[in-house]
């Protein structure tokens, strides 16, 4: 009997554990070639419609996410980022080193059959503007990232 109580607690446990996950404002991915990102390749994430009512509301933490195997030749991949929205008419810019892999080699983050996710989060409790559009690129040879699957922008609410 003594076994039962401790089990039957820990199932009342569990499910309140999982109250804190954000709820998601956004959420999109770009799939990335076999053979690595093409050399100019960009992808928009564009969060708000800049011709919409609807807008996001609510403070967010602005989060990329890069998915990959184990193929990927590098320990990191730089990534450039532009921020654009209809309150900023010159776009903030800035580079995010994303770490893949361990010092021993390990892969990063999450993964599940081969495919790894990691993340680094740029902003923290921010308020999202209008026609906010986050464009990511990479200075990288395409080579170079062989084995990156997608990278991808999410929006959870603080």
């Amino acid at each position: 009997m003594r076994r039962i109580i401790p089990l039957f607690a820990l199932c009342l446990v569990i499910p309140s554990a999982c109250d804190y996950i954000p709820e998601t404002d956004y959420s999109s991915f770009a799939d990335i070639p076999e053979s690595g990102m093409p050399q100019n390749w960009e992808y928009d994430f564009p969060a708000t419609e800049k011709d919409s009512s609807s807008v996001i509301t609510g403070r967010h933490d602005v989060v990329i996410v890069v998915r990959y195997t184990d193929e990927c030749p590098s320990s990191s991949i730089l990534l450039n980022i532009e921020e654009l929205s209809l309150a900023h008419e010159v776009p903030d810019s800035t580079t995010v080193r994303v770490q893949l892999f361990s010092d021993k080699g390990k892969p990063l983050g999450n993964g599940v059959y081969g495919i790894f996710e990691t993340t680094d989060t740029i902003h923290h409790n921010v308020v999202i503007p209008d026609g906010y559009t986050l464009s990511v690129s990479s200075p990288h040879r395409q080579e170079e990232t062989k084995g990156i699957k997608s990278v991808g922008l999410v929006l959870p609410r603080r």
